[in-house]
Order: C-alpha cells, then structure tokens, then sequence
C-alpha cells in the first residue's frame, strides 16, 4: 500500500513538474516582450505617400517610421531605439533587385530633402508602439525614380530586438489630385489626330472644312499612365502614343511627354471647367514639341470632375494642341479626352 501512496505521489510532483515547465515555456514564449520596427515585404520597406499639394510653408510634408513590442503583457520599462542611416541598405536592395542595371536603381533622397530632428524612437512603458517623424521636402523628386531612406536600428535599451526586423527602407511617393506613384494610374483617352498642313479651305481648328464636308482623322482608343510633377503638374504621353513596357522608358519619357498645369487648384472640386495650360516636358530638340491651340468648341483646353447621370463622376481633360515627333517633320493636331473615374476619398 506504501508503495502504490509512493508511486501515486511521484506521479503528481511530475506532473506538477511537467505542468510547471510548460507555463513558464509557455509564459517565456506567449509573453515575451520583442522590439520590431514595422515594414512590409522582404526587403523591409514601409512606403508613405507625399501629397505634393499639402506641403507647410517651408515646402515639408509630414511622414514616420515606427516600432512596436510583441508580448501580450504590458511592458515595464521605457524602450529607446537609437536609429542610424545604413547605406549598405539601399545598396544591398539595389543589387538584389536590379543587378548590373544601374539605371533602375532606388536614391538616396537628397539630404536637403528631408530632415529628422531626433534619431530614435521611443516607446513609454507599459504602451506598445513608438515612432520617429520624418519631414520630406517633396515638390522636385522625379516620379520616375525610387526614393528610399535606409535605417537601421543601432542599440535597444531595453528587451530584445527582432533582428530581422531592426532595419527599414523608407520609401517616399509623390502624390496629387490627379495620380501618385504609389498605384501610378490609367486614364482612359478617346482622341482623333489630323494631319496637318490643313487643306486651304479648312480653318483650324474646326473640323468641318467651309463647305461642309467632316475632315477625316484618325480616332484612337487607349490608355494613358499619367504622373504627378507638382500640386498643379501631371505629366503623360502625348498624341495617340501608349506606355511600351519593351521601350527604354528613360528615352521614351523624354521624346514623348508633355506637362499640363492646371490653372485654378482652389476650383477643381467645384464641378466648374478649370483651364490648364499644355507645354513641353522637354525642351531640346529631342523632344516633343507641343503648341497649345485654344478655341475649339468642345476639346476646350479644361479640367472638369464630370457626373455621367448614373451616380459616378469622372476626372475629364478636353485638350487641342499641335505637335511634332521627334526625328520627324511631320505635324499633327490631336484632339483629345483623357478620363479616370473620381472616387472621393473620406476623410
């Protein structure tokens, strides 16, 4: 009987043993407090967007990185990270994902682009996240290029640090009424393009010649990226041309872009026409050589957030200018509707 009292009490202290072990493993590895700094995808990029529009009157725009602590338990004490810059970072990233094609790599923002008042970030006790502000000049980045910012988490003063979260490519977007090189997107262009010289008896920019008779041109159907260049600036394709994915984009861009400002920020949600002023995206001799030509009845050189009568509204350029092609001497006027639908952002 003494021996089965024995084993019977052996029996429990194991278990309470065995039970004991698993709650302070399971305390160790539920609980445990572990210092991240946020990001997405492999490379550790955390992308924040910069309204070109919606810059203080130094020109800066607001943005952060941040870090929280893992654990289910509030912490204790206060965490301090010190930040640095890592330019092994972006170096690293630009190889990885672009190789010996030096063209394509992200840049470092230009130091008078941006400005940190203090490297690190604080998390108080007993609070889970902390962030360091970011002021990002952006009016002057091109929205052709990747921007980044590499940090790396240099000491933690308290709890252990996820290491494969402690560094942080900072990646600056441009962004304005009309696009952002966040989701860079399509506006849908119906156009018809003329060749010119016009014929005697036709006067431009009418497209009924004085006897009546339709000139014919020639109608196109396609898509146009457009970027945003400043709060009023967007930037695309002129005439029928399309994005080419096979084309070195870098000599596209500038045989083949034209810029439109737009005249009156203040009235662009007014559901009124603004006028917009079309002009070269390159000036030298290499590239598209535009002139804006006023007083077409319909294609009126205007902006317009246009109701279709079925509940959707519609971002609508009408445009009429004159162009030539580089490495050409033809000459066309195109006459042209560039739309996106107008999904109003809630606030």
């Amino acid at each position: 009987m003494k021996c089965k009292i024995i084993i019977i009490m052996f029996a429990i202290l194991a278990t309470s043993a065995s039970s004991c072990n698993r709650d302070e493993l399971f305390t160790r590895e539920h609980y445990k407090a572990v210092v991240a700094v946020k990001s997405e995808g492999g490379f550790n990029i955390f992308a924040q967007e910069h309204d070109l529009s919606k810059v203080d009157a130094n020109g800066f725009s607001d943005g952060f990185i941040s870090a929280n602590i893992g654990g289910s338990l509030p912490t204790d004490n206060p965490v301090r990270l010190s930040i640095v810059m890592d330019d092994a970072l972006l170096h690293s990233y630009n190889k990885r994902n672009f190789g010996t094609e030096s063209y394509r790599y992200a840049h470092l923002i230009p130091s008078d682009r941006f400005s940190i008042a203090n490297m690190s970030i604080n998390i108080p006790a007993g609070e889970r996240n902390g962030r360091m502000n970011i002021r990002i000049r952006p009016t002057g980045l091109s929205p052709d290029s990747i921007y980044l910012i590499p940090f790396r988490v240099d000491n933690s003063s308290a709890y252990e640090l996820n290491l494969e979260k402690s560094t942080v490519l900072y990646q600056v977007h441009l962004k304005n009424f009309w696009s952002t090189t966040r989701a860079i997107p399509n506006f849908n262009h119906r156009g018809t393009r003329y060749t010119l010289p016009f014929p005697e008896k036709f006067i431009p920019p009418a497209t009924v010649a004085e006897d009546g008779d339709i000139l014919v041109g020639n109608p196109s159907y396609i898509n146009k990226t457009v970027y945003p260049v400043s709060a009023d600036e967007i930037r695309f394709f002129g005439g029928d041309k399309s994005y080419n994915s096979k084309e070195n984009q870098e000599v596209a861009i500038a045989q083949w872009s034209i810029r439109v400002k737009i005249n009156d920020l203040d009235q662009i949600e007014s559901g009124q026409a603004v006028g917009v002023t079309i002009s070269a995206w390159n000036d030298s001799a290499d590239g598209f050589q535009v002139t804006q030509v006023d007083g077409d009845v319909r294609f009126t050189n205007t902006f317009q957030i246009v109701n279709d009568g079925f509940g959707k509204f519609f971002k609508t350029f009408l445009l009429c200018y004159k162009y030539k092609v580089p490495g050409s001497s033809a000459e066309y006027l195109i006459k042209e509707e560039l739309t996106t639908e107008y999904v109003k952002e809630v606030k």
